[in-house]
């Protein structure tokens, strides 16, 4: 008996021992496949970080990716003055050049976010890719500085203002520059394209200035109306925008037009944000309604209650509480339409925050910023276009995170301007 007992009991354990070896694999498994998910996936925070290669390929990506993109940024801003003082078919190769690099920047972008998304898997092709993509940025620098405008003589009112510096320090400087001024003013074929990129550099900074102060006070009555976060993206907008008018004010009293004209730029831009935030609001409190009751009566009440609660509250975010409606219910008549004004809202914030802040902002917040854009020129499903939302968010996020971490200077951080300068 005392046998036939111990069999049993050793026959009773087999099962046990058993089940709990098969549930360790499966543990060891499904932690080997989570951590390599956690690795590649694309997150709210732009996932884990990935591990750099040995031989800096990676990072040799990035940095081309950052130089690339700055380069196409500061062109977008360098080609409009250029045209005003040399005329569209002077600029015409540059304006090529610009849609060449664009191009081949989306390409390489594309081929980032495939990667980040852990597409292709074999390290070989995942070399070639980046080395694609170092290859891509390089080719579209080196078609934008061989077409770049060529940078033309100081106009004769730069020449004044040189020559006001110039007496403070040095009469005989000062009598040099007048001397010269006075030889370029005889010649008007020489300085009325100098002069006009002047005088439209002045008449925008004129114009600006006035519409800083617009700026500010539409932001104001936005805080007023809806909830923090409806504002937060172009919050920082109307003081950035004035910090770059006064920075061209004192470009402009040196000289320097080609400083000026960068930083009027982005001035411009800055407005243009806040002018248009405002507008996206407005569009998205006066469709919310209709969209609400909609989702409701498909739905039920209980879906969208925190939706519904948060209009009534008085102050919300008209923009992110139509982005939860379409969301909630994928099948609204105006889905795709108010998908879109989200989505392109969102990404419109991302841009200008990653241009304003662009010697800051890395390769992560740009490469989702692309990939969002890229959904969005696509006309695709409502699926894909809430995608691209989501994409311009964490753009959005990561180029904030960046700020945080790097600061607003160009000093120590990614990239910084090309050609002409950047204001603070």
């Amino acid at each position: 008996m005392t046998l036939i007992a111990e069999g049993s009991w050793a026959t009773d354990l087999i099962l046990p021992i058993a089940l709990l070896i098969a549930a360790g694999a499966v543990a060891a498994y499904t932690y080997t496949r989570r951590r390599r998910r956690t690795a590649t996936r694309t997150t709210p925070h732009g996932g884990a970080p990935r591990a750099p290669r040995p031989d800096g390929l990676d990072a040799r990506a990035d940095a081309a990716l950052v130089a690339a993109d700055d380069a196409v940024r500061s062109g977008e801003e360098e080609l409009p003055f250029a045209t005003l003082q040399s005329g569209e078919e002077a600029v015409r190769p540059f304006a090529e050049a610009m849609a060449y690099a664009r191009g081949e920047l989306a390409a390489a972008f594309l081929l980032r976010q495939r990667l980040d998304e852990g597409v292709p898997e074999d390290e070989v092709s995942r070399r070639q890719a980046l080395e694609e993509i170092v290859a891509r940025c390089e080719e579209a620098v080196r078609r934008l500085d061989a077409d770049a405008p060529v940078p033309v003589a100081p106009t004769a009112r730069a020449a004044h203002a040189v020559g006001a510096e110039a007496t403070a320090r040095n009469t005989a400087a000062a009598d040099a520059v007048t001397a010269d001024a006075a030889a370029r003013q005889a010649a008007p074929a020489d300085t009325a394209a100098p002069d006009a990129a002047f005088d439209a550099v002045e008449a925008t900074r004129l114009e600006l200035d006035g519409r800083v102060t617009t700026a500010q006070a539409t932001l104001a009555a936005l805080r007023e109306r809806y909830g923090e976060s409806a504002t937060w993206p172009v919050a920082y907008a109307p003081d950035a925008a004035g910090e770059r008018v006064r920075f061209a004010a004192g470009a402009l009293e040196r000289g320097r037009v080609g400083h000026a004209e960068s930083a009027i730029g982005q001035a411009a831009r800055l407005v243009e944000a806040v002018e248009r935030r405002a507008l996206e609001l407005a569009e998205a409190a006066g469709r919310l309604p209709g969209a609400l009751v909609e989702a409701e009566q498909s739905r039920g009440e209980p879906a969208l209650a925190d939706v519904r609660r948060a209009v009534e509250a008085g102050r919300y975010d008209p923009l992110d509480a139509l982005r939860r409606v379409t969301e909630a219910d994928r099948d609204l008549r105006g889905a795709p339409d108010l998908a879109l004004l989200c989505a392109r809202s969102a990404a419109g914030a991302a841009d200008v925050h990653i241009g304003t802040h662009r010697a800051a902002v890395g390769p992560r917040a740009r490469t989702r910023l692309a990939e969002a854009r890229r959904l969005l020129a696509g006309g695709g499903s409502v699926r894909e276009v809430l995608r691209a939302g989501e994409l311009a968010r964490e753009a959005q996020g990561l180029a904030e995170q960046d700020v945080r971490v790097h600061g607003h200077t160009e000093g120590g951080g990614y990239g910084g301007p090309r050609h002409r300068g950047e204001a603070p």
